[in-house]
């Protein structure tokens, strides 16, 4: 038996070692969709600003009391995400963070996130993809607008209201993504795209006209 085993790994110790790897990444994919969330709203951080897991919780806690149960499952239950992006690389880690960081942005349109919390250094390199503040409010452009597109969130009655957010520097952008250019070719999740969109087009308002 042991010369037999020697035998086959001698021969086909590759040939195991992959398929062994494909099923562990099988297995990981499943466990991950069988976990997935239908959440009712997706947020995404971009910048270098550290937020611990208890001031993640907070930031989720204080989004979920803001935002409608859009899935009408009877709970809210939001996602806030991050990705890295260091504003004034100094080193090669830095240069490491940030192409990863590009790389999201690069194909940010594709992704599920539409409300974004972001660094100003990466707001001016993504802004064509956010939404005209005009187009959100009309001539009643708030205050607190960073310029054409993007809100200064410090400047917010929200940010100051909650505590939660004090681990976001000050030059934080709250921004609203452009739905997809090109929307599926399935009518009925073209119409879930287009009512995701439109809800987080109503939590951005409330966030940004929220009053003390």
């Amino acid at each position: 038996m042991k010369k037999w085993l020697e035998n086959y790994w001698y021969h086909y110790k590759w040939h195991t070692l992959i398929g062994g790897a494909a099923i562990i990444l099988a297995v990981v994919l499943i466990v991950q969709l069988a976990a997935k969330v239908n959440y009712d709203a997706l947020f995404m951080y971009v910048g270098d600003d550290y937020i611990s897991a208890v001031q993640h919780s907070e930031i989720v806690k204080t989004l979920e009391d803001v935002c409608p149960d859009t899935t009408e499952n009877g709970k809210t239950e939001i996602n806030f995400s991050r990705t890295a992006y260091v504003g004034k690389a100094t080193s090669a880690s830095d240069a490491q963070i940030n192409a990863a960081g590009e790389d999201f942005l690069s194909t940010m349109l594709h992704q599920p996130y539409y409300i974004y919390f972001i660094r100003k250094d990466a707001y001016e390199r993504c802004k064509d993809a956010f939404v005209p503040l005009s187009d959100i409010f009309g001539e009643n452009i708030p205050e607190s607008a960073y310029d054409d597109k993007g809100i200064a969130f410090s400047k917010t009655a929200f940010h100051d209201s909650n505590p939660a957010f004090s681990c976001l520097s000050d030059d934080v952008v709250i921004a609203l993504k452009e739905k997809p250019y090109i929307f599926s070719i399935f009518g009925r999740q073209r119409r879930a795209e287009a009512k995701s969109f439109s809800a987080h087009l109503e939590i951005f308002k409330s966030i940004v006209l929220y009053e003390k």
